[in-house]
């Protein structure tokens, strides 16, 4: 393959890679709105959705990173550091559209996954928040359903102790 054709292919997987990009950030954002309605066999539908798309872009990226070696290869370049950044560098010269293209490209998949990991932190924020919840809940319920210990009123006279769950918390 000449080197032109080798950088529409690399230009090609990057399309590729910037769709799945896309696709895992809806799967994470659809994946808050599950956990925000507490849909359980949504949430484990869109995790394994995630994990198959993650599997996919893994596929995807040792392709691309072949294809940039393979580029490498056809400049006859003695650069150690193989990277498609380093690779715009080298071929800015000679393809400089392409070029361009390779750089909006590669900026764009940057943003995706930086995207992908705040929206995953998010998600980890939540789910961690609504853990700290329930087990405030379930201390206030299970505090209250014990029985207090008897006490002694205002004219030494012992308070009935009161029993049964209460579902009232005292949270802020």
């Amino acid at each position: 393959m000449n080197l032109k054709a080798l950088i529409e292919k690399l230009v090609a997987q990057l399309d590729t890679l910037i769709g799945h990009h896309r696709d895992f950030c809806d799967l994470v954002r659809a994946e808050k709105d599950a956990i925000v309605t507490a849909d359980v066999k949504l949430i484990q539908e869109k995790t394994h959705a995630k994990e198959y798309l993650i599997e996919s872009i893994k596929g995807l990226d040792g392709k691309r990173a072949t294809t940039v070696g393979e580029i490498f290869f056809a400049l006859e370049s003695s650069t150690k550091n193989i990277t498609l950044s380093q690779l715009i560098l080298e071929i800015e010269s000679i393809e400089s559209e392409l070029s361009q293209k390779l750089r909006s490209q590669m900026n764009t998949l940057i943003h995706l996954v930086r995207t992908a990991q705040k929206l995953n932190q998010q998600n980890h924020d939540l789910l961690a928040q609504s853990i700290q919840h329930i087990e405030a809940m379930k201390k206030n319920v299970l505090g209250e359903s014990n029985p207090k210990t008897e006490t002694y009123g205002a004219k030494a006279q012992v308070k009935s102790s009161q029993t049964g769950a209460k579902l009232v918390s005292k949270e802020v």
